[in-house]
């Protein structure tokens, strides 16, 4: 008799091969250490959920089975179906040859269609990427970056200590990145996106009260404190984004002086604590993200029409 195994091995023997470091049986194969998770469409959660671990288990053999399933529903196109037949929708090739994916990867995160179908329209997708990239986002970092460059030559003040405004913004931000980690402990994308949309909004609003613009010359060392205040915010910002928007967020923590690669996980101990920052220079950044104009969308919106 030919081991269960065996047959998926041969199966996968190809998906492994196609890169150096590609073990299937690492995570599935006598794996009790490994966390696995499956995210599937509704209509394959039966078979996933009874038939196939059913086949894992009757075979007798030390399988992994899943821990998590993570089922959605459907994301449909204009009011109706996606057809590659009848070329009505927009597919992953054709999407990333009209934008980067840090575009599609924050609106379909933050739209999944979690607890119901999703409906995707062009015109949908460009509102929300203007409101939450370009002007959300976009705005949080631009404003900072470009206040501690024209007013401190692109190095970020150390002096000044923190008022309560600053301790109550820190409690704050823990508070959200706390219950950031749970929604994605707990595999829920749109409230993740939610909370690092309201990090995002408590950043721009943090600035927009202070207006630092308008006590640099009565208060300077209140001025600075703010604008370091603004720089850790813009800090924390990409780091909770960075699962999301990861081309975007390196970008802007690149611009900060961090390295590249995956960030650590944010916190606030910075908007307190002046000395856990040695001297810190912000380099330029151009624009994030290209606000999507009604001529795009009507242009895409007929394109891909069917």
């Amino acid at each position: 008799m030919v081991r269960y195994a065996d047959r998926l091995h041969r199966r996968y023997s190809g998906w492994a091969d196609a890169r150096q470091g590609r073990d299937w049986s690492r995570w599935w194969w006598t794996a009790e250490d490994v966390d696995y998770a499956q995210f599937l469409g509704k209509d394959n959660v039966p078979f996933h959920v009874v038939s196939f671990p059913c086949t894992l288990i009757g075979s007798g053999e030390p399988w992994k089975t899943v821990d998590v399933i993570k089922g959605v529903n459907w994301l449909t196109y204009e009011g109706g179906k996606f057809s590659t037949s009848q070329r009505r929708g927009v597919f992953l090739d054709q999407a990333l040859a009209l934008l980067p994916a840090d575009y599609w990867r924050w609106w379909l995160a933050s739209n999944a269609p979690e607890a119901n179908d999703t409906d995707f329209t062009f015109e949908r997708f460009a509102a929300d990427v203007n409101h939450d990239l370009a002007d959300t986002f976009g705005n949080l970092v631009n404003r900072i970056l470009k206040f501690v460059e024209s007013r401190y030559g692109g190095i970020v003040p150390i002096v000044g200590e923190p008022s309560a405004r600053e301790f109550a913004l820190a409690a704050q931000i823990d508070i959200d990145l706390r219950s950031l980690r749970g929604h994605h402990a707990g595999r829920s994308f749109r409230k993740a996106a939610e909370e690092v949309r309201q990090l995002w909004r408590l950043g721009n609003g943090y600035f927009a009260g202070e207006a630092p613009w308008s006590t640099f010359t009565d208060d300077p060392e209140r001025t600075a404190v703010v604008a370091r205040t603004g720089a850790s915010l813009v800090a924390i910002a990409a780091q909770a984004a960075w699962p999301f928007i990861p081309a975007a967020a390196e970008r802007v923590l690149e611009a900060l002086g961090h390295g590249r690669g995956r960030p650590p996980w944010p916190t606030s101990a910075s908007i307190t604590r002046a000395d856990l920052l040695p001297e810190w220079r912000v380099g330029p950044l151009l624009p994030l993200f290209e606000k999507l104009s009604p001529d795009w969308v009507e242009a895409q919106t007929a394109r891909y029409a069917g």
